[in-house]
Formats: structure tokens, C-alpha cells, sequence
């Protein structure tokens, strides 16, 4: 190898670092707004891939929440889950995946 080629490979490297570096920068930050909690009606549960779960009310309450950004509760009736009509938290939506859920942890007091 030369030393003209030898320096070549390091100044590519750098050239790609930027330019991906640049491609994944997301130039409009949050999106804007309030960043209170935003009322949608959610028919049936989750819309999208459920990330974390959590049981409360030693095993009688169960919620679910992902990539469509809303937590879902059921209640433990017999022996069949029901959906909670209005046991959901929306959390402000981001463009993309900010704000999906990723974890859920229930206080011991509910």
C-alpha cells in the first residue's frame, strides 16, 4: 500500500461517520405541543406489539403497554379478563417510536 492509499481509507471513514451521523439526526426534535396526556379511543386493546406488562391487585388487574404509545387495563372477572372501557393512559405522541412503551412497573399502593 501506498502512502496516498493509506490515507485515503481513514478520510473515507471519517467522510461515512459524518454523512450517517448526519442521516440519523433527527433535525425537528420533539414534537410540538403539550406534553400532557392526550384522550384516544382505543375500542379494543392494543394496536400494535405489546413491549412490557405488569399485574397489580395481586393478579386481579393486569396492564398492557407498546408501540402505539397507550397503556390498557383489564380486570380480572371470573375467570375471564375484560377490558377496563376507560382504564387508558395515552402518553403525548412523538414522531415515531418516541413515547412507546418500553416498561411498566405498578406502585404497591395501585
Amino acid at each position: 500500500m501506498t502512502q496516498g492509499s493509506t490515507l485515503k481509507v481513514p478520510a473515507l471513514l471519517v467522510a461515512w461517520l459524518v454523512v450517517s451521523s448526519a442521516l440519523a439526526a433527527d433535525p425537528q426534535g420533539s414534537a410540538p405541543g403539550s406534553q400532557s396526556p392526550i384522550p384516544r379511543i382505543i375500542p379494543h386493546g392494543p394496536a400494535t406489539l405489546v413491549q412490557a406488562i405488569a399485574f397489580a391487585n395481586g393478579g386481579q388487574t393486569l396492564y398492557a403497554g407498546g408501540w402505539d404509545k397507550v397503556v390498557c387495563r383489564w380486570d380480572l372477572v371470573g375467570n375471564q379478563w375484560e377490558l377496563v372501557e376507560d382504564g387508558f393512559l395515552t402518553i403525548p405522541i412523538g414522531g415515531g417510536l418516541d413515547g412507546a412503551i418500553q416498561a411498566l412497573v405498578v406502585s404497591p399502593d395501585g
